[in-house]
């Protein structure tokens, strides 16, 4: 490993428990994007660019009836679980918005 603070009387378990939490740590948000939202219930929905808002399915594609246009409209891969959330709170008359910068969702 990276073999720091190493000793001849340090425990074997001591002497790896530094490199442990450090795989550990850079290791865990990649972990925790695979299973719960590659792995689970991967879903896209489409936002609007401009206001942040869900867009509406029509005949001729998407829009915001917000915004009332179609120009803007990107797909955003989301855990069903947050589209979910994000309904809920839309019932409660509160608006979630996904901000999205260029191709980044932020």
């Amino acid at each position: 490993m990276t073999g720091q603070g190493e000793n001849e009387e340090m425990h074997f378990l001591d002497r790896y428990k530094r490199e442990r939490d450090c795989i550990v740590s850079h290791g865990c948000s990649h972990f925790l994007r695979e299973k719960l939202f590659l792995d689970s219930d991967n879903y896209k929905m489409c936002v609007c660019g401009e206001c942040g808002l869900t867009a509406i399915k029509k005949k001729t594609g998407y829009s915001c009836t917000t915004c009332k246009t179609d120009a803007y409209i990107k797909e955003v891969p989301i855990p069903y679980a947050s589209k979910l959330l994000f309904q809920e709170l839309m019932a409660m008359n509160i608006a979630p918005r996904i901000n999205i910068e260029g191709d980044i969702v932020v």
